[in-house]
């Protein structure tokens, strides 16, 4: 059983260590944001957050000193041209909603992050896409064949 909980609020980044039979929360980072996802990479020990600020939008932060201090991460961000099949807004000129549309791809929100062998990391964001990184975390790309699967409607 492990003596440390990730916890992932609205408010920030929090640890929870238990010490001795007792546990107890402390805020890591990110105080007063939004965090989707908080993990560990079981690899590296490296802490990974996915933020979602009202202002900057969808981030990543990382912690290589176990919580003490966070820095950003290479951002997650689709490739130019990148569209996704969406729905349509209603609007005076057309008041349909629903219709399905193209729309250009851009990073809402990450809402996951896994790790496979040393050094891969994945996220998964809003428009689905997922991205992945062999290198630790200092680049990440978006899964092409995934993203270029006929029954989801991607066009790169």
């Amino acid at each position: 059983m492990s003596d440390r909980i990730l916890v992932a609020t609205r408010k920030g980044t929090f640890l929870v260590d238990r010490i001795g039979r007792r546990w107890t929360p402390r805020l890591s980072g990110h105080g007063g944001a939004l965090v989707n996802f908080v993990a560990r990479d079981p690899n590296s020990g490296t802490l990974w957050a996915a933020l979602g600020h009202g202002h900057w939008g969808a981030k990543l932060s990382r912690s290589t000193d176990d919580g003490q201090s966070w820095s950003d991460a290479p951002q997650v961000k689709y490739p130019d041209g990148a569209r996704y099949l969406g729905t349509s807004i209603p609007t005076e000129d057309s008041p349909e909603l629903g219709k399905p549309v193209l729309r250009d791809a851009t990073v809402l929100k990450l809402w996951c992050v896994a790790f496979g062998a040393p050094g891969d990391i994945y996220v998964g964001t809003i428009p689905g896409g997922l991205f992945v990184s062999r290198d630790g975390g200092d680049r990440f790309e978006l899964n092409r064949p995934l993203w270029n699967h006929e029954s989801r409607g991607g066009d790169l």
